[in-house]
């Protein structure tokens, strides 16, 4: 199953064919919103993506520092 970026790339590619077949306005004009709205998309997935691999999982992150125990008697 393709991912929902590449989902959203084909059809982004199949907006812009449509939008080179159009010759009315307003298909041109609504084409052109939702062009914009899986550019959009897909920048923001784009982004979540890449903030997931910057933060690590919870059992990855390192365990609490504790200072060591010194047992110097004097």
């Amino acid at each position: 199953m393709a991912s929902a970026v590449e989902e959203l790339q084909k059809d982004l590619e199949e907006v812009k064919l449509l939008l080179e077949k159009a010759t009315r306005k307003r298909v041109c004009d609504a084409l052109t919103a939702e062009k914009s709205k899986i550019e959009t998309e897909i920048k923001n997935k784009m982004q979540q993506k890449s903030q997931r691999k910057a933060e690590p999982l919870e059992s990855e992150k390192p365990a609490a520092v504790v200072a060591p125990i010194t047992t110097d008697i004097q």
